[in-house]
């Protein structure tokens, strides 16, 4: 069980860290606030596709949670789960390999706040899933596909005022090849597939050691940055992966005692 859930969290931090590259292909080939509107519109009816009578079983359970699922609140807070300190660690060693990656191994840009504004955003993102890994655990008692398809729907909605004052300032720019390329990339790979991956994957071990693997996302997306967009491989690159892997492995080891404990909290669809 541990070794498949091992593995999808892998591929979805590869596929996470595909979508950075992905924004960096798209300059020039699909404006963004465009692009953000169909990656989820796409998402939405690819899930929706499989998701109909599912979704229309959960509706009234839906309904009735609906703003309970847009909301994050701590680990600590609600359930009390402190981890150990071993675990504790692995969060510190694991981070500190983001923190190398973002500031592209001088950590005195950190302190000078100067980090451009990519970094900033996948330090952001990171922090975000960190949250959304919490959140996960509220929610409701329904099918992983319902979940999704309403989280893509809601992205999708929040993303058409941004889409249309894009337009409004001549920023729109229709896809080209390459554009629909990286609409399609987005939309199945980082948005539905890593998404499922992610779900199963905190089915499996729980919140606190999936959302470890997320510390992989800049990695591999520096590292792909390289692989497909000719980037410089750098030392750091490497050490700061192997930081990531032993933080992981380090809180591994401490996670197993707080995922046992954390299997007695609500059940799961």
């Amino acid at each position: 069980m541990h070794r498949a859930a091992y593995l999808i969290l892998l591929l979805a931090a590869a596929f996470w860290g595909g979508n950075a590259v992905a924004g960096k292909l798209a300059v020039g080939h699909v404006s963004p606030m465009l692009l953000t509107a169909l990656r989820w519109g796409g998402a939405a009816i690819v899930l929706l596709a499989f998701a109909g009578p599912r979704l229309a079983a959960d509706w009234p359970v839906i309904r009735k949670h609906l703003l309970l699922m847009l909301i994050f609140l701590g680990n600590f807070l609600i359930f009390g789960l402190r981890p150990g300190v071993v675990q504790m660690a692995g969060f510190v060693l694991a981070s500190a390999g983001v923190v190398l990656t973002a500031s592209h191994g001088e950590l005195g840009r950190l302190v000078q706040l100067d980090i451009n504004f990519g970094d900033a955003l996948m330090l952001i993102a990171v922090t975000v899933y960190a949250a959304y890994s919490i959140a996960l655990r509220f929610r409701p008692v329904i099918h992983w596909l319902s979940l999704m398809a309403v989280l893509c729907a809601a992205a999708f909605l929040a993303s058409i005022p941004f889409t249309i004052a894009e337009f409004a300032v001549g920023g729109i720019i229709m896809p080209d090849a390459t554009g629909w390329g990286v609409v399609i990339y987005t939309a199945l790979f980082p948005s539905v597939i890593a998404q499922a991956f992610y779900i199963k994957s905190v089915a499996l071990i729980g919140a606190n050691r999936a959302g470890m693997f997320i510390n992989l996302v800049p990695i591999f997306g520096a590292l792909m940055s390289v692989a497909v967009l000719s980037d410089d491989f750098r030392a750091y690159h490497g050490v700061a992966l192997l930081m990531v892997l032993c933080g992981i492995g380090l809180s591994e080891l401490g996670g197993q005692t707080a995922f046992k404990a954390g299997q007695r909290g609500p059940g799961r669809a």
